[in-house]
């Protein structure tokens, strides 16, 4: 499957490469481990926490501003 555009690879350390091979398969990680270990796994739990947050801003907005169409409504009539 080719990369998709704008895909940053991570060129890591042979030792590194090794060392996570040897974690696989004689202590038995799994890749989230992996990935927890170096510390790329907490950059995307902190991304989808913001992502969260803006979403439930973004609709308690779309309510605040369904509450004044009303009010306005109501004040015209």
């Amino acid at each position: 499957m080719p990369a998709k555009k704008g895909t940053k690879f991570n060129q890591y350390t042979f030792e590194t490469k090794v060392e996570a091979i040897r974690l696989h398969i004689e202590e038995g990680w799994t890749y989230r481990r992996l990935m927890d270990q170096r510390g790329r796994r907490k950059e995307y739990v902190d991304q989808d926490r913001y992502v969260q947050k803006l979403k439930r801003e973004n609709d308690m907005l779309k309510k605040c501003l369904e509450i004044r169409l009303q009010e306005m409504k109501h004040t015209n009539t």
